[in-house]
């Protein structure tokens, strides 16, 4: 009994919702066929701002290359100006240099893709930025303008302080003394001691003037001139310029310095060749040298074909001198034997003359 109250109470509560699924799948169906008339027009809506969306994108890009064009030459000429390139070659169809990396894609703005259609109609806001991109851009060429005239300024001040005061001042040597010779140099030569025997005569009085003070100092020739002590060079060098004046011309006492160094190596190379001392492992190499020395060659002294040579020009000079006096003296005799002869025929013809009368 139980059971059959309640299949009979199932049965009613059936009945009784049946209607009301029906209505709702009938519900749902007008529902959908009102939201597909609604997106129809809303496509037909949509596709008309799209139009419109495009017409105003075509626009603006036209209006942006007219810009670019002129924007362009503005800068052709700038860089025409100053030389160099101040800016970046902007994307084909767009104005703003920015845009190139950042910006969205033509195709994209034309499908409306990647934003909303307030991101594609904003052309105003367009033109504005591309107004402040051209005057941003405007600014650094004004900025680079004033640092190149600045440039200017400094490098035409500068030429002419340098036309003013002309080329800087040659280093000068103090009293008007000599210089030491860079490289390799004769001492005597170079000292102008060259030449005549009586430069040679004061040369060598001044190498024994040197040798015998350096004799008397405590200087050691076995030792090398920097591990010699410097109050003693300083006292040799006082010495030698009390004792001969002439010494006080070579600026730094370069010449008595290197007197005294050919003395103290001549000194050292005979005491190593007689076994006096002991040849330092550093000289080593100076056996080597002379052995690879050509046996055959000069050995004159520098100073000495200096000599050599003035001796030659001078007796040329001599030759080519008597030379032009013998052509003298004989041209002249020539002409007085041309003149007594002239004086003769006259004379002559003169006696002829009168004979005929």
């Amino acid at each position: 009994m139980a059971t059959h109250t309640r299949r009979s109470a199932t049965k009613t509560a059936a009945a009784n919702t049946a209607p009301l699924g029906a209505s709702n799948k009938e519900n749902a169906k007008a529902s959908k066929a009102s939201s597909g008339k609604k997106s129809k027009k809303k496509g037909s809506d949509d596709n008309n701002n799209g139009d419109e969306v495009l017409l105003n994108v075509m626009k603006r890009m036209e209006q942006f290359e007219a810009l670019l064009t002129a924007a362009q030459k503005e800068n052709d000429t700038l860089r025409a100006r100053l030389g160099t390139d101040t800016e970046p070659a902007p994307r084909e169809g767009c104005a703003n240099p920015d845009e190139n990396a950042a910006g969205p894609k033509d195709g994209d703005m034309a499908r409306g893709g990647g934003g909303d259609e307030a991101s594609v109609t904003g052309g105003g806001d367009g033109g504005d930025n591309e107004d402040v991109d051209i005057a941003v851009f405007k600014d650094k060429i004004a900025e680079l303008e004033k640092q190149l005239a600045a440039k200017n300024a400094i490098i035409e001040t500068t030429t002419a302080t340098a036309n003013a005061t002309g080329p800087p001042p040659k280093p000068t040597v103090p009293d008007g003394s000599i210089l030491r010779p860079r490289g390799n140099f004769s001492i005597q030569v170079a000292m102008g001691l060259a030449g005549s025997e009586k430069k040679h005569s004061i040369y060598q009085a001044l190498v024994r003037a040197i040798k015998h003070i350096s004799g008397q100092s405590p200087l050691q020739y076995h030792l090398t001139w920097a591990e010699n002590s410097n109050e003693d060079k300083v006292r040799v060098f006082r010495k030698c310029r009390e004792a001969h004046p002439f010494l006080r011309r070579f600026h730094n006492d370069w010449a008595t310095e290197a007197i005294r160094k050919q003395w103290f190596k001549n000194r050292g190379g005979n005491a190593y060749a007689n076994g006096y001392l002991e040849v330092p492992p550093k000289y080593a190499y100076v056996k080597d040298n002379a052995a690879k020395r050509n046996p055959n060659g000069s050995r004159v002294k520098k100073s000495k074909i200096v000599l050599a040579k003035k001796k030659n020009e001078k007796r040329a000079r001599l030759a080519k001198s008597k030379h032009r006096t013998a052509a003298t003296s004989t041209a002249r005799a020539d002409a007085e034997e041309e003149a007594e002869d002239g004086m003769s025929v006259d004379e002559s013809s003169g006696d002829e003359g009168s004979g005929e009368e």
